[in-house]
């Protein structure tokens, strides 16, 4: 498995949770992972691998304007392997960037965004309840009509000619409110910030050429927990022109 590395930590936290392996009928199955660069993947690199797993990196955006480095990505999955996409990774499946993926994404810098911008990293990303309906995938076998809890970081509410594997059962800004702060002798609460995910798509699956392509707009690798709540602070105290609200 190839993992993506564009900046941030991002790459060796999918590398730590997918550093994996299992014993069936006395066969050992095992997950190799291992990082790879844009520059790797431009020099065609990808051969090497049987999936590749991009991460939600904003720079991604940019690499994706870079053709070669498209056209290596869509080869390597149309030829018969795998692409797993993680929040910004899921994005830009979409027909906008790489095309590898018939999908909408409903993903606003005013709204779902503001669920990144605001974040603190380690601390941020809000658990969020994702329905699993039945589907010939195998991912969440087991878990078929139940729910599950996995971190959201402001990634997008999919729908398009796609299979669903979880559903939105939650509205970001419903369970954990976020709001627009204003200076009035004070920082206060100026507006909430609205989301609009629920029931839209947060997991599916569809191929590309002989490849599948498996897309996740929460983050699966991010350990989750529950009965937690919402802290927003300033990051810079005060009156500045840098003043600017975080959450926990």
């Amino acid at each position: 498995v190839a993992i993506y590395f564009s900046f941030g930590e991002y790459a060796q936290e999918i590398k730590d949770a997918i550093d994996y392996s299992w014993i069936k009928d006395g066969v050992k199955y095992e997950i190799v992972p291992e990082i790879i660069t844009k520059k790797e993947i431009k020099n065609g690199e990808l051969k090497n691998y049987d999936v590749l797993i991009i991460p939600g990196e904003s720079r991604i955006y940019f690499d994706a304007i870079d053709k070669k480095w498209k056209d290596e990505i869509k080869k390597f999955v149309s030829d018969g392997n795998g692409y797993i996409g993680i929040c910004g990774g899921a994005n830009i499946a979409s027909p906008r960037f790489l095309g590898i993926a018939n999908i909408t994404i409903n993903d606003d810098q005013w709204q779902e965004w503001q669920y990144l911008w605001k974040a603190n990293w380690s601390h941020g990303g809000v658990p969020l309840k994702v329905y699993i309906p039945y589907s010939d995938n195998p991912i969440f076998k087991g878990f078929y009509g139940s729910y599950r809890n996995i971190r959201y970081w402001g990634g997008a509410g999919m729908t398009g000619n796609i299979t669903p594997i979880a559903i939105f059962a939650e509205e970001p800004c419903e369970i954990a409110p976020l709001h627009y702060w204003i200076w009035l002798g004070k920082w206060i609460p100026w507006k909430n910030i609205t989301t609009d995910i629920k029931g839209r798509y947060a997991a599916a699956v569809t191929k590309y050429g002989n490849g599948k392509v498996i897309l996740f707009s929460p983050h699966p690798e991010k350990d989750t927990f529950i009965d937690g709540h919402i802290e927003e602070l300033p990051v810079h105290p005060g009156l500045t022109p840098f003043t600017w609200f975080m959450y926990n």
